[in-house]
């Protein structure tokens, strides 16, 4: 069942890569500007690429209400408010893990590629980036921030975690695996093990709340975070700009441990 769930939730995706590549080309043809042509495919992406596949894919195929599918219920307050104080606790250590990330040596030939990726993603952030006024800068909250975080975590906290349901392998195999494609899909070694780690514990979030939008919550958040950051620091390669200090970072690690215990505590009690 894992298998055919899966091919059938990749053939949807393969389904919204083409209508992302139409739309692409016809942007093109209408207008020339790259940070227009940019903006378009993004929201391309994030609606035909990861929001649309598992939604059809849960209706069609499953033949199952999206709620129950991919876990779009109603969370309870408390998860919210946990997962909105876990995001900004941790921001601290996240970014250290980012520049501790960066600075771990690869073979030759990997260590260029991971460079150069990353030099080609923030060339693309950038002019992304360049839009301005209250208006642009709402679109990019709406596109980078609430729009990613949904389509991501309907493709993989929803259609991808649905498809595990039938493995055998125990949870923390499961967030582990989860969270490891979900961050090489993003093509950033040198972002691989905080986005790994993110992506582990966004699973862990569906789990213990039975409800897929305090990871999508936690998502936003951390989306928002990073474009909060990029405007203040500007796009750049160097991931050690922000100095924390020791101290900083040991209560950030206290706390984010704290409250990620406080929640799985609070999954463990009877509803």
């Amino acid at each position: 069942m894992f298998w055919k769930e899966l091919l059938r939730l990749l053939l949807y995706t393969l389904g919204g890569i083409l209508l992302t590549m139409l739309l692409m080309f016809g942007t093109m043809m209408v207008t020339g500007d790259p940070v227009t042509l940019m903006h378009i495919t993004q929201w391309g992406q994030t609606v035909f690429m990861m929001a649309l596949p598992p939604l059809l894919w849960a209706k069609f195929y499953l033949h199952e209400p999206a709620a129950n599918a991919l876990n779009l219920w109603k969370p309870r307050w408390e998860w919210m408010v946990l997962t909105f104080c876990l995001m900004v606790v941790s921001v601290p250590l996240m970014d250290q893990l980012s520049a501790w990330n960066a600075q771990i040596p690869l073979p030759g030939a990997l260590q260029a590629y991971a460079e150069e990726q990353r030099a080609n993603n923030n060339a693309v952030l950038e002019k992304v980036l360049s839009v301005g006024g209250a208006g642009g800068w709402t679109e990019l909250i709406l596109l980078l921030s609430a729009g990613t975080a949904i389509g991501e975590e309907l493709m993989f906290r929803g259609g991808l975690l649905r498809c595990f349901r039938h493995t055998k392998l125990s949870q923390g195999s499961v967030a582990v695996l989860i969270g490891l494609i979900f961050s090489l899909i993003h093509f950033d070694l040198q972002g691989l093990l905080p986005r790994w780690i993110l992506g582990a514990l966004l699973v862990y979030l569906v789990w213990w709340s039975g409800s897929i939008w305090p990871a999508v919550l936690a998502h936003a958040l951390n989306n928002l975070i990073a474009l909060i950051g990029a405007k203040i620091y500007g796009v750049t390669d160097d991931l050690t700009v922000t100095d924390w200090g020791w101290g900083l970072l040991t209560l950030s690690a206290v706390l984010t441990c704290a409250l990620i215990y406080i929640m799985y505590y609070r999954a463990k009690r009877p509803r």
